[in-house]
């Protein structure tokens, strides 16, 4: 793959000024924020969710984060991810699609048969013949 991208793109001088005009201000609290959401998302299991301190501050870290990019995003001119595109109807309803796309897969090929192993007590071959037909 680098062969081909080495051939392929054209040979031009890295402009390094670039980097400046970036939306820093929106990725900064993207980045707080993601990573306060996947540890909490990770940790808290363990430690009891809710329950934890720790975790709920990591929900509010991230909360707070995630509204400030979402903000930011949809104020300043050159923004990191336009959010704006999600107002045209077709953009909008095609990422609602697949949002809901996604939803269905994940529920049916991890969330389903956790379900039925802890709930319902199948085993492993029960829950391949179940959802052999998925």
């Amino acid at each position: 793959m680098l062969a081909l991208l080495w051939v392929s793109l054209d040979r031009a001088p890295m402009k390094l000024g670039l980097l400046r005009q970036g939306d820093w201000a929106g990725i900064a609290p993207m980045a707080v924020g993601l990573a306060a959401l996947q540890n909490a998302l990770e940790e808290g299991n363990k430690d009891d969710w809710f329950g934890s301190a720790f975790i709920v501050r990591l929900a509010v870290v991230a909360t707070v984060s995630l509204l400030a990019f979402v903000a930011i995003e949809l104020t300043t001119r050159k923004p990191l991810l336009n959010l704006r595109l999600l107002g045209r109807r077709n953009f909008g309803f095609g990422i609602l699609a697949n949002f809901l796309l996604g939803i269905a897969l994940y529920g049916s090929v991890f969330i389903l048969p956790v379900y039925l192993a802890r709930i319902q007590g199948y085993n492993a071959e029960q829950i391949g013949l179940l959802l052999a037909w998925t």
